[in-house]
């Protein structure tokens, strides 16, 4: 896992590309403690006047496919002289159909890393409600392998939207995460003020080893759900 500190800078803040969207951070934190979001809600909403705070529920449900291994040779061609290691990374193959239910972010998206989850990957979003039909449709091409699902709530604290669930895999509660989005038009100081409110308000606000092993994806204007499944793989939740 990658060792986080809210002394450092965690979450290192590349230059975001405003035509992909407000920057944002994902912390993966490794505790199964059915207080922490909370403490972590108070903690922000001591941050601001109580009147101006708004709490509102959050689901975001991600079902896994693996290619059944007649796809997974079309995506990778193996020959006689296919190394252990290039097997592996075909192997890894992943397809992820997203049903994001969040304040202002109703929608699903299917998400396919066809050479290993190291490699580039094709996203596309959806109407929200369509992921049902997603993942009919998956199961007919692909091996379903793990159903997630994100429970918890969104609050909007000054300038960016802070989001924090418990993780659940197959119904057990495994970890517990958050996403910070900056709200207003991006650039580097958005970038920077993501990476400051992390450090101060999630990872400064856990004990030291859940901090110490928390898994923070780097600033990115991309969609939050690229920053999920990135500390998820990183953290080996999927």
């Amino acid at each position: 896992m990658t060792h986080a500190s809210p002394s450092s800078d965690t979450a290192a803040a590349d230059p975001p590309t405003a035509a992909l969207g407000p920057p944002s951070c994902v912390v993966l934190l490794p505790s199964i403690d059915p207080n922490l979001v909370d403490h972590l809600l108070d903690a922000l909403k001591s941050a601001v006047p109580p009147s101006t705070t708004t709490v509102a529920r959050s689901n975001v449900h991600i079902h896994v496919f693996r290619p059944v291994p007649r796809l997974a040779s079309a995506l990778s061609p193996s020959t006689s002289l296919t190394t252990s290691a290039e097997g592996a990374e075909r192997d890894a193959a992943r397809a992820y159909v997203l049903e994001v239910d969040v304040p202002a972010a109703q929608h699903d998206r299917i998400v396919v890393y066809p050479h290993g989850i190291s490699s580039p990957k094709t996203s596309v979003p959806a109407p929200f409600g369509t992921g049902l039909a997603m993942v009919s449709t998956m199961r007919n091409l692909w091996t379903a392998r793990q159903t997630a699902r994100i429970a918890g709530a969104t609050v909007d604290v000054r300038d960016v939207r802070v989001t924090l669930g418990q993780v659940y895999v197959a119904g057990a509660f495994t970890a517990t995460v958050a996403s910070v989005t900056y709200k207003l038009a991006a650039g580097m100081h958005a970038a920077k003020a993501v990476s400051e409110f992390v450090n101060e308000y999630i990872l400064a606000r856990v004990g030291e080893g859940v901090r110490a092993a928390a898994v923070v994806s780097r600033v990115s204007a991309e969609p939050v759900e690229d920053g999920v499944l990135d500390v998820f793989h990183r953290g080996g939740v999927l």
